[in-house]
C-alpha cells in the first residue's frame, strides 16, 4: 500500500469479509477510517477495533438503499474527520437463484445495493469533494469502486 498515514478514509460495507480486513489493514497503516455497514454501530469485531483505534476509527450505520438519510450520512461521515481523501465502496450482495426460481425482489434489492447505492453515494459525495477542491488545490480526490 502506498503511505497512507493520516489519509481519511470512508469504507462503506466493512462489517465482514473483505470489507473487515480491509478496515484492519488501513488502521494498522494510520487512516482515519469511517466503517458503515447497516448495523455497523453493533458489530462485536467493529466495537473492539475501535476500542483499538479510538482516535482513529469512527462507526456509522448506513443503509445504501434508503434514498433518504444518504445525504445525513454523508455529511456525517464528511465531517468527522474535517473531510475525506477517498471513499471505498465495498457494499454488495448476492442471492443466486435458478432461472426457474426468478425473484425478481431479490434481484432488485442486489441492484439497489451493488449499484443504486454506490450511485446514490457519488451523487452526494461529489459535491463536497468538488467544494474541498476548490479551497485547496492539492486535493486529490479517489473513487474506489466495487459492483459485485
Amino acid at each position: 500500500m502506498r503511505n497512507l498515514h493520516k489519509n481519511r478514509i470512508w469504507l462503506i460495507g466493512g462489517s465482514e469479509g473483505i470489507g473487515l480486513e480491509l478496515v484492519k489493514q488501513l488502521l494498522k497503516e494510520g487512516v482515519y477510517l469511517v466503517v458503515s455497514a447497516r448495523k455497523a454501530e453493533q458489530s462485536s469485531d467493529l466495537i473492539q477495533l475501535k476500542s483499538d483505534y479510538p482516535k482513529h476509527l469512527y462507526l456509522l450505520n448506513c443503509d445504501v438503499t434508503s434514498k433518504e438519510h444518504i445525504q445525513v450520512k454523508t455529511n456525517q461521515a464528511w465531517s468527522v474527520f474535517n473531510g475525506l481523501d477517498t471513499w471505498i465502496y465495498n457494499a454488495g450482495i448476492y442471492h443466486p437463484m435458478r432461472l426457474n426460481q426468478w425473484d425478481i425482489d431479490a434481484f432488485e434489492k442486489m441492484n439497489q445495493v451493488n449499484y443504486m447505492g454506490a450511485v446514490l453515494l457519488m451523487h452526494a459525495l461529489l459535491p463536497l469533494f468538488q467544494q474541498a477542491s476548490n479551497k485547496e488545490s492539492s486535493v486529490e480526490v479517489q473513487w474506489l469502486w466495487n459492483i459485485s
